[in-house]
Order: structure tokens, then C-alpha cells, then sequence
């Protein structure tokens, strides 16, 4: 946890090589923003797996809720923000 007030929650991700987050719910619209490069596969529930090659400054809006795993399937450290406004 980065920031949360009353206007916005912002989070830092960071997934090293071959580890993953859990599945998890962003109950509200927000913007992920990749710090790093990295190679990270999306997993949401009725949906294929997908992989994106992020770079930094790459960036993905997520319009909530939206519930999925994460996984760093490349070779370097993924760094990233999340920033969820109330």
C-alpha cells in the first residue's frame, strides 16, 4: 500500500521471476501502470490465459470490478502501480 485516502488507493506490485499473486478482486475502476519490463500472464476466471509483454510506462485500465491471478512467466522483476479511484 502506497496511498488511501478519500479519493484514491494506490498500490506497488512487484513479482520477481516465476512468482505469482493470488487471485483477487479490484472492486473499483483503476489504472495499472508497468514500472518495469517484464512478461507477466493474466488469468481471469472464464477467460483463456493471456501474456503481455509490458514496458515501462506501459499502462492497462481495468474497469471494475475485475477479478484475476498474475503471473511473471519472464526472466526479470515486475515493478508496477495500481491506482484505484473511490
Amino acid at each position: 500500500l502506497v496511498l488511501d485516502n478519500e479519493r484514491v488507493h494506490v498500490e506497488r506490485l512487484v513479482i520477481e521471476p516465476g512468482k505469482s499473486i493470488a487471485t483477487h478482486t479490484h472492486s473499483r475502476s483503476g489504472l495499472g501502470v508497468a514500472v518495469s519490463a517484464a512478461q507477466i500472464q493474466i488469468e481471469s476466471a472464464g477467460a483463456s490465459p493471456r501474456t503481455v509483454q509490458f514496458k515501462p510506462g506501459d499502462f492497462q485500465w481495468l474497469d471494475g470490478p475485475v477479478t484475476h491471478s498474475l503471473k511473471n512467466t519472464g526472466k526479470t522483476r515486475f515493478e508496477a502501480i495500481h491506482i484505484e479511484w473511490k
